[in-house]
């Protein structure tokens, strides 16, 4: 499980780093042409230009996806929830931008299938771990007592 877990991370890590950077391209120059794209694909869509388009890039798949990859890298408690809420969310939106731009670039076609692959080692974390059979974890001596401390029955305390 360590292993799926490591590849998800990176898989989160990339769709964030790409997330950002599409973003912020777009943010910086809201006409897309430093990404080669026509302001008149968007226009049966609510925007006029690509600003708000890079904000949701770099917040909606970037930010989310990044802080996803601290969540499983650090498993932390819900991670496997915010692997599920990157990855939904960058599938969702990509399906969105798929459908309402005139064009389709290739880049949206990698972002679907990392967020599919990512909805799948999300649904491999949440099953169980085996038990191999004869395989006992080591339980350390003081758990088995319950007690925090030793003291002798002969010895006098603070003597």
């Amino acid at each position: 499980m360590k292993a799926v877990r490591q590849l998800a991370t990176a898989i989160e890590m990339l769709l964030g780093a790409l997330g950002l950077y599409l973003g912020f391209m777009l943010i910086s120059d809201p006409t897309g042409r430093r990404l080669d794209l026509s302001t008149s694909w968007l226009q049966h869509t609510l925007f006029a230009d690509y600003l708000i388009p890079g904000w949701v890039l770099a917040l909606g798949i970037g930010l989310i996806n990044l802080l996803a990859a601290m969540f499983t890298l650090y498993k932390k408690h819900g991670y496997r929830s915010m692997m599920l809420l990157a990855a939904g969310l960058t599938l969702l939106l990509n399906l969105v931008g798929f459908f309402l731009l005139a064009e389709q670039f290739g880049i949206q076609w990698v972002l679907i299938f990392l967020s599919i692959v990512l909805l799948l080692l999300a649904y491999v974390l949440s099953k169980p771990e085996p038990v191999q059979a004869g395989v006992q974890k080591a339980i350390p001596a003081q758990a088995k007592s319950g007690k925090t401390h030793h003291f002798h029955k002969h010895r006098k305390r603070g003597h």
